[in-house]
């Protein structure tokens, strides 16, 4: 599957964490660093309520290629439920 294409990315499942936009972002940073220090595995990439998916990378090109493959997954899976429906 595309998240292979992920750094470390071995198995088929995978969650992209979804925190919360305040007006404040060092309130959005203190929820990412939460994230990131409690979770046992963190994909390079974020996604912030109302506000949009965040990507990082060693590269600016590595992470865009990131929030690809989760733009990519996100879709497949979007129109793999219609069809099924």
């Amino acid at each position: 599957m595309m998240l292979k294409g992920m750094i470390g990315m071995e198995e088929d499942i995978a969650e992209v964490a979804i925190i919360p936009s305040w007006p404040d972002p060092a309130r959005i940073a203190q929820d990412f660093t939460t994230y990131i220090q409690s979770s046992a595995r963190v994909l390079p990439a974020v996604l912030v309520y109302d506000h949009g998916l965040t990507g990082w990378g060693a590269t600016p090109d590595q992470a865009r290629n990131h929030l690809e493959i989760i733009e990519y997954t996100c879709q497949y899976l979007f129109l793999n439920r219609l069809i099924t429906r």
